[in-house]
Formats: structure tokens, C-alpha cells, sequence
């Protein structure tokens, strides 16, 4: 998994992650203050050595990750 992580969350963000992540992401709580959004992917520490594919795939999950939190975030500051 990868994850994108707000710690401290205000009540706010904990329910923006909540109400907007998309259905393939799991979103749960970090630590007590914190809130999460991850996105499963395979394993990347492989025993077999280093996976250009695997690899290639962590990094679109975590451009696709830092978009939608971009977008979420500027789509609450214009509802602000």
C-alpha cells in the first residue's frame, strides 16, 4: 500500500478524506489524531530483486494520490 497522511486532522479534513476518496482507496484513521487515504498495490520489496513494473505502478498510485488530494484540497478552499 501507499498512503497519503494529514496528522493532526481537524474534523474538517477527517471528513473531506471520508466523503471523497474514491472507492479504491481505504481510508482509516492514523495514529489520533491523524487520517489516512491508501491504495493498494503490489509488494515492492521483492525477494526476486528490483520490479521496473511494480515500481512504475507505485508511482502512478502515488501521482494518482497527491492528484486527488490536490484537488480535493483546492475544490474545499473554493467552498470555503
Amino acid at each position: 500500500m501507499i498512503d497519503i497522511i494529514v496528522s493532526p486532522a481537524v474534523a474538517e479534513e477527517k471528513l473531506r478524506f471520508q466523503e471523497n476518496a474514491p472507492k479504491y482507496f481505504k481510508v482509516s484513521t492514523y495514529s489520533k489524531e491523524g487520517i489516512q487515504a491508501s491504495l493498494p498495490l503490489a509488494e515492492m520489496r521483492q525477494t526476486t530483486g528490483f520490479n521496473q513494473e511494480i515500481a512504475s505502478d507505485a508511482f502512478k498510485g502515488m501521482k494518482r494520490l497527491v492528484n486527488w488530494y490536490l484537488e480535493k484540497s483546492s475544490l474545499s478552499a473554493m467552498a470555503g
